[in-house]
């Protein structure tokens, strides 16, 4: 989606780059979210699917609930605003991921400012 304009990264552990035309941005979080959503399920046992999570003992040893797997995606566009360097867009998608991350299930967030 998104043709050659459109690149994908990996930033590192459980964090991607997609850079492309802002009309585009909205778009591609839609198919990048109904994808996952259609895979993810398929990575859990039929009762962890039913039951919505998993129980399992976390880093410090205790039995926790666990949400499944979900994604988040922070839309930093230059649609309404330009940015002066590459981490500024950064830090403004950091933000609408953590916004959307606060949404159960799978979500995007938009920045719709216009910026200083």
């Amino acid at each position: 989606m998104g043709g050659p304009a459109t690149f994908v990264g990996h930033i590192g552990g459980d964090d991607f780059v997609v850079l492309t035309t802002p009309d585009l941005a909205v778009p591609v979080a839609h198919e990048a979210i109904a994808r996952f959503d259609r895979v993810a399920p398929t990575l859990y046992d039929p009762e962890d699917r039913a039951r919505g999570f998993i129980e399992a003992e976390d880093r410090r040893g205790e039995r926790r609930r666990f949400p499944l797997l979900s994604i988040s995606i922070g839309i930093a566009t230059t649609a309404v605003r330009r940015f002066t360097h590459r981490a500024e867009a950064v830090a403004v998608a950091t933000e609408l991921k953590n916004l959307a991350k606060r949404t159960p299930g799978s979500s995007y967030a938009v920045d719709r400012r216009a910026g200083a």
